[in-house]
């Protein structure tokens, strides 16, 4: 087998506990270099990087491609690395492979049982087919995963090449996706993608760019259920009862892996399910934001329990929101209604709610006041509301309730 070590800190980098090559020996003793080898086979292949570490030898290999100066060469593929893929004698297979990455968030392995590269018709192309899975695991949310199946063929200036990737459920995960079918094709420096037709009512395209280091992916839906799509292994009853809500939505995320950078926008409507509430409601939406904010363009709820609409801005940094709702009705449960505007800001470090007015039922009540002041340790809070319902009074009523909660 193969091992390769850090040589500062005596770490296991890559493992290869199986390698050999397939050749005649008869064309070797011939010199026909190019007839001599059938197969360079490669198993159990194990690669591991730990973000959290110093990792000195990434920074050796740095060094040693670059030469210590900047590339300024345009080809994404080097003409080296060409010149020896491409015109390549025998087939290169690999088996049981798992690549595994680590950082403070999460916990990445990508496995691969099968992958192949194989010579085509010419030096000027390859074909490629990959099979394995890949699983994520957060320590909060638990694994995330989906197996995949790729293959196409890479042309030699890249633009042109072209592949299939199917992705379907990885049972033992908590969360996977089910079955799915992406063509992907390389050109101009961007690798662009799009879903194939099935019986879901999604619709995924995007594209990689090479040279900026970004991804653009845009996501339609009509009338799709999330969890005819996306399985949860262990259900709950609000998983449950929210099966059949569907979702007709526009969204678009574009993400910068240099700059990380970040812009998105979403748009569309979500029909709950009748099992997750009794009544018939539709919810709204649209937004958009950065790496620093949130635009609530609106978000709308109308139907039998509520008709309310809410519009505002919420700062990621400063944790700052500010926003206007207005309840036209909500249906409480002995069938009295209540009904309201609500002004939300910040204000020198104290977050502010304030009601003019707000009618439950028959009984209306005026100035509702509310403000939460985090400190170091705790948060302070204010309440403050009159009551008008008795106009036999000559002052109206008045509640406030102060205090500190830690």
């Amino acid at each position: 087998g193969i091992e390769v070590y850090d040589n500062s800190t005596g770490e296991k980098i890559l493992q290869v506990k199986k390698a050999s090559l397939q050749y005649k020996v008869r064309n070797l003793l011939k010199g026909d270099w190019k007839n001599s080898f059938s197969s360079l086979n490669l198993s159990d292949i194990y690669y591991e990087y730990d973000d959290t570490k110093e990792n000195a030898y990434t920074d050796k290999l740095e060094a040693l491609f670059s030469d210590g100066e900047e590339d300024d060469d345009d080809e994404l593929i080097s003409e080296d690395v060409k010149e020896f893929l491409f015109p390549l004698p025998f087939t290169v297979n690999a088996k049981k492979i798992t690549v595994v990455y680590r950082d403070d968030d999460v916990d990445l392995t990508a496995e691969a049982s099968k992958l192949q590269f194989k010579k085509g018709g010419d030096d000027h192309s390859l074909y490629a087919q990959m099979n394995g899975s890949v699983t994520a695991e957060v320590e909060s949310l638990g694994t995330a995963g989906l197996v995949y199946s790729l293959e196409g063929i890479i042309v030699r200036e890249l633009d042109g090449s072209s592949f299939t990737l199917n992705v379907s459920e990885k049972k033992d995960d908590d969360y996977t996706l089910t079955k799915s079918e992406y063509l992907i094709r390389i050109e101009n420096d961007l690798a662009v993608f799009n879903s194939k037709q099935n019986i879901i009512p999604l619709r995924v395209t995007g594209s990689y760019d090479f040279r900026k280091e970004s991804i653009l992916v845009r996501v339609n839906t009509e009338k799709l259920d999330p969890f005819s799509f996306v399985k949860i292994k262990e259900s709950s009853d609000i998983h449950n009862a929210a099966q059949g809500t569907k979702l007709t939505s526009d969204s678009t995320v574009y993400y910068n892996f240099d700059t990380e950078e970040v812009n998105w926008s979403t748009k569309g409507k979500i029909a709950l399910s009748k099992k997750l509430i009794s009544a018939q409601e539709m919810l709204s939406f649209s937004l958009n934001g950065n790496n620093d904010d949130i635009n609530i363009n609106y978000l709308e709820a109308s139907g039998d329990m509520a008709d309310a609409s809410f519009e505002g801005t919420f700062n990621i940094p400063r944790l700052e929101p500010n926003g206007y709702m207005r309840l036209e009705k909500y249906t409480l449960p002995n069938k009295s209604t209540v009904s309201a505007d609500l002004f939300l800001e910040q204000q020198d470090g104290s977050y502010h709610a304030f009601i003019p007015e707000l009618f439950l039922g028959e009984e209306k009540f005026n100035a509702l006041d509310f403000t939460a002041s985090v400190q170091k340790d705790s948060v302070d809070f204010e309440f403050l509301m009159n009551d008008y319902s008795h106009i036999d009074y000559d002052t109206p009523g008045e509640i406030k309730i102060n205090g500190s909660w830690s």
